[in-house]
């Protein structure tokens, strides 16, 4: 939900930029979480249909909106929102270290480990 020059002026390390193949802004859709505009505008611009992708969230509203996009969702917990329930997602983690043995596990076919 993050408007341009906002976006602009937080990520002045263009570095981290270059990791995405897209970034939808605020701009880029009408209605905000938790309706899934944001989602459907990013999948949209991937050219990939909504089962494929993974997203990850770290707040209810925006969990809703990516399964309302029929996309799976991995929430995050936030430490600095850890009264914000995550359990809607379908794969929870605490860290950001666990995202790629479970993109690898979800990708694989894998069972997995939900961590406490």
């Amino acid at each position: 939900n993050t408007q341009r020059d906002d976006f602009e002026k937080i990520h002045t390390d263009k570095s981290l930029i270059d990791l995405f193949d897209v970034m939808i802004l605020r701009e880029d859709y009408e209605k905000s979480k938790p309706n899934p505009d944001a989602y459907l505008a990013a999948a949209a611009k991937l050219k990939l249909p909504a089962e494929q992708i993974i997203v990850l969230e770290d707040s209810p509203r925006g969990i809703r909106a990516a399964k309302s996009a029929g996309m799976r969702v991995i929430g995050i917990c936030n430490p600095a929102f850890r009264s914000l329930n995550i359990s809607k997602a379908d794969f929870q983690i605490k860290r950001l270290n666990e995202l790629p043995a479970l993109i690898r596990q979800i990708s694989s076919g894998q069972s997995f480990k939900v961590s406490d």
